[in-house]
């Protein structure tokens, strides 16, 4: 029975709580009975098929890619041996779930390693949103995280919900990605009539479905074009891991963080089930791999829109020489890098080859794609570790390929 009783103007008592009843403030109501109504788990197989259905809401809505998806991501996962996810549960059912994984970081110069618990696929079923169950996922999750020895949660894919639910939360905000985009005649002129029609009645509804299409998918000029002009330029469908992983640990000079790289991480990294990854390789005179660059496309895109997750190079001359040649064997219609973590050479380098800076805020107040970091408190966990280091922007060196957006 619902508990209305009235006792005096504007408040109504909900079990043996005093709540306001205002209208204005229904939620109030609805988190105190989600207090009662819902329990925090971690994840165990059982769940399974609940967990992979109610993240359709979130990725991709066949079940089959969702499960492809949460097999790559938390069964198949480097290090973890067990997925780390928690669950709200309502009535024994899944109402909402948010999963992590384990991470690692090399320090620069590849001496030692950090370990960090990557934040992602935060999912509430429709039915059981507005009950506050992102923070009760998140209080279990941190105390149970921490106790495993994980000193900092790191998210890099955050939308703008989990974003400004996360900063109330006590995350950090460590730095923007400063995108730059570069995109085709065509794109451009459409982008610019999709803006100017979210302003007309009715037809802002179709606004952001504006885009040319391309029904042979967005690697379909890749594919096509065969070899290029240059023979020490090696388009290709498939990673190269070994070769990838010496060069970018042959390289790494400076003292930032970057995400911790071998020949088994770049065999299960290009093997996500959302995505779809192609890549330009270039080597040198003595036949060894001096770059690469990595493009990614969503797994069932129809359009030509393109992401640079990953672009490695012994020099500045490899790195423009790649970044030509990617756009020449893809044709894209668009084409996305982030930039924070690049040397203003390769910004200008950019500059000059059409790219600008995009606008990502997706006009939400106070939202800016970026690192978010959570120091935790961990008892026994790894001493030397100066959490402080994690929040400044300049000790980070991010790519792409660091997100599991990607």
């Amino acid at each position: 029975m619902d508990a209305r009783e009235t006792r005096g103007p504007g408040r109504s008592r909900v079990g043996t709580s005093w709540r306001l009843s205002h209208p204005g403030v229904p939620w109030l109501l609805r988190i105190v009975d989600a207090e009662r109504e819902y329990s925090i788990e971690r994840y165990r197989p059982e769940w399974r098929e609940q967990v992979v259905a109610l993240q359709t809401h979130l990725w991709d809505s066949d079940p089959g890619v969702s499960s492809d998806h949460f097999a790559w991501k938390y069964e198949q996962n480097l290090f973890d041996s067990e997925p780390l996810v928690y669950l709200a549960l309502h009535d024994g059912e899944v109402a909402g779930a948010r999963g992590f994984w384990e991470t690692r970081w090399s320090n620069g110069d590849g001496s030692s390693q950090l370990r960090a618990a990557g934040a992602g696929d935060l999912v509430v079923s429709p039915e059981h949103r507005r009950r506050g169950l992102f923070r009760r996922i998140m209080e279990v999750a941190e105390r149970d995280l921490a106790a495993r020895g994980f000193p900092c949660l790191l998210n890099m894919s955050a939308s703008p919900i989990t974003y400004l639910g996360s900063l109330r939360q006590g995350w950090h905000r460590v730095g923007a990605y400063r995108t730059m985009r570069g995109e085709s005649r065509l794109v451009a002129l459409m982008r610019r009539g999709a803006h100017a029609a979210r302003s007309m009645p009715v037809v802002w509804r179709w606004a952001s479905a504006a885009g040319p299409k391309d029904a042979d998918g967005a690697f379909s000029r890749f594919d096509a074009a065969g070899a290029l002009d240059s023979p020490d330029l090696v388009p290709s469908r498939d990673a190269r891991p070994a070769e990838m992983a010496t060069l970018s640990n042959r390289i790494r000079r400076d003292t930032r963080m970057r995400h911790a790289v071998s020949r088994e991480f770049y065999e299960w990294r290009f093997r996500s089930a959302l995505s779809q990854y192609r890549f330009v390789f270039h080597y040198g005179s003595d036949a060894d791999l001096d770059g690469y660059i990595a493009l990614q496309a969503r797994r069932r895109a129809d359009s030509r829109s393109l992401a640079i997750v990953d672009w490695t190079a012994l020099d500045d001359s490899v790195r423009e020489r790649l970044l030509r040649a990617a756009i020449t064997q893809a044709r894209p219609q668009s084409i996305s890098v982030w930039t924070e973590s690049h040397s203003e050479t390769t910004r200008a380098l950019l500059s000059k080859a059409g790219f600008r800076r995009f606008d990502e805020t997706r006009g939400v107040d106070g939202f800016t794609p970026s690192l978010l970091v959570k120091p935790l408190a961990v008892d026994g966990g790894d001493a030397d570790i100066d959490t402080e280091v994690w929040l400044q922007s300049a000790n980070w060196d991010l790519q792409m390929l660091d997100s599991d957006n990607f």
